[in-house]
């Protein structure tokens, strides 16, 4: 069992600015189903170009590393299987605090959103993301070859 966490991701932003006494929804919510079709996507890139990269991004894989611990000390002893390949991909939702203390607010299960409602550079992070994961991962567990994520964008949480 293996855990791994890839290096870009994006920021969604509220529609208003956050005000801790507003609990009104657009100053809450940054789902992409409150965005309008004639607004434009309200995310920005999440990669090493970002300003404080390092600092959230080490905090970010923190986080999973513990859920990573978790996940791998509770999964069943008994799980067996026949496939040459079993992954699970999720998309985090996670917050951060003021004094930047990062929390996983969601974990979606299943694909997470793919193209819906996106600037440029997130869609080709998107379409880059399922192209490693079709073309490298599931060609090299077709053909038993090893792959190193490592070399994709990944990092190897355990």
């Amino acid at each position: 069992l293996k855990f791994y966490l890839y290096k870009k991701g994006f920021i969604k932003l509220a529609k208003d600015i956050y005000d801790e006494n507003n609990l009104n929804v657009s100053t809450l919510v940054t789902n992409t189903t409150q965005i309008k079709k004639n607004e434009s996507s309200r995310s920005l890139l999440f990669d090493s170009r970002s300003n404080l990269y390092d600092v959230f991004y080490n905090k970010i894989k923190s986080v999973f590393i513990d859920l990573s611990y978790d996940i791998r000390d509770n999964f069943p002893s008994y799980y067996t299987s026949s496939c040459k390949l079993e992954y699970q991909l999720c998309g985090p939702d996670i917050i951060f605090t003021r004094d930047l203390k990062p929390y996983i607010f969601e974990l979606n299960p299943n694909f997470p959103a793919f193209i819906y409602k996106n600037n440029r550079e997130i869609i080709i992070m998107k379409k880059q993301l399922a192209n490693i994961l079709a073309k490298k991962l599931v060609d090299c567990a077709v053909k038993d070859e090893v792959i190193l994520l490592e070399n994709y964008g990944f990092d190897l949480l355990l």
